[in-house]
């Protein structure tokens, strides 16, 4: 469960940190999983908005600025492929 993000916001929170360094700018999120009531469901969403949300928002324009820059060849990032998947 390596790249599973499970526990409180603070777990949570270091472990979206992690992916965020490496630029990755989408994640899914199942709260739905398992045997939880919609009560928990719902509660889990909320304290997810509350408490680690904010954090990440907050860095999102920097993170489309540096997305920017590596589609427009400003910024030299070898390791990415920037061409479009061919549909």
């Amino acid at each position: 469960m390596r790249g599973a993000l499970i526990g409180s916001p603070e777990t949570l929170r270091r472990q979206l940190q992690r992916f965020q360094s490496s630029n990755i700018d989408q994640v899914i999120l199942l709260f739905q999983a398992g045997k939880n009531s919609h009560q928990h469901i719902c509660e889990s969403l909320e304290l997810f908005a509350k408490e680690v949300m904010p954090e990440f928002h907050a860095a999102e324009s920097d993170h489309h600025e540096w997305k920017r820059k590596v589609l427009a060849g400003e910024l030299n990032a070898p390791a990415l492929t920037t061409t479009a998947h061919p549909a």
